[in-house]
């Protein structure tokens, strides 16, 4: 039996956008099937099926807009991963997180949550981690935590710093979890 691929695994994204897909299609096409259902039964628009197919557009719409979201980002690229995953498996770690500020849309590599620090490595953000850490600060300072946020743009940057804390002592694991938790919740 598969194991069920959780927000933050390296496949989430990839197993995402296929379920998104899926979902929209088969939408889409239980609406035209209750509206050829209808015309063909009645041989007019003016049909009880029609009006069914027609608010059966409306979650089709909603997957649909779900699904050009997770077809735009990509998560975590194998070459990235390969890169990270030795430094990042000693951590409480996430790949592929997507988080929107109020000025753009960020993708983070990978990301680590350890004794009220967390860090990422942004993919396609030179230099701009500076908005990311003041936001994620503020999210996580109004749900009553306190962190230290950093985002690197460069890779060999992330992970000289992740082995800098990698030997220090998990002080509050419990914590740890709950400010995971909230970058899930707040990520694509």
């Amino acid at each position: 039996m598969t194991q069920k691929v959780k927000q933050g695994d390296i496949e989430y994204f990839n197993k995402k956008r296929q379920r998104e897909v899926i979902k929209t299609v088969v939408y889409f096409g239980v609406s035209l099937s209750l509206f050829i259902a209808g015309y063909a039964a009645t041989k007019t628009k003016a049909n009880l099926l029609t009006i069914v197919a027609v608010l059966g557009l409306l979650p089709a719409s909603k997957s649909c807009v779900s699904m050009i979201l997770y077809l735009r980002y990509h998560g975590c690229s194998r070459e990235d991963h390969e890169f990270l995953k030795g430094t990042l498996e000693h951590f409480k770690h996430a790949y592929g997180l997507v988080f929107t500020s109020y000025k753009t849309t960020y993708e983070v590599a990978g990301c680590i949550v350890k004794n009220g620090y967390i860090y990422g490595c942004l993919t396609n953000h030179k230099d701009m981690g500076t908005d990311l850490e003041e936001h994620i600060a503020g999210i996580v300072k109004q749900n009553g935590y306190q962190a230290t946020v950093g985002m690197f743009s460069n890779k060999e940057d992330f992970v000289n710093r992740l082995k800098q804390l990698q030997d220090k002592e998990t002080e509050n694991e419990e914590n740890d979890e709950k400010l995971m938790v909230l970058l899930h919740q707040i990520s694509l």
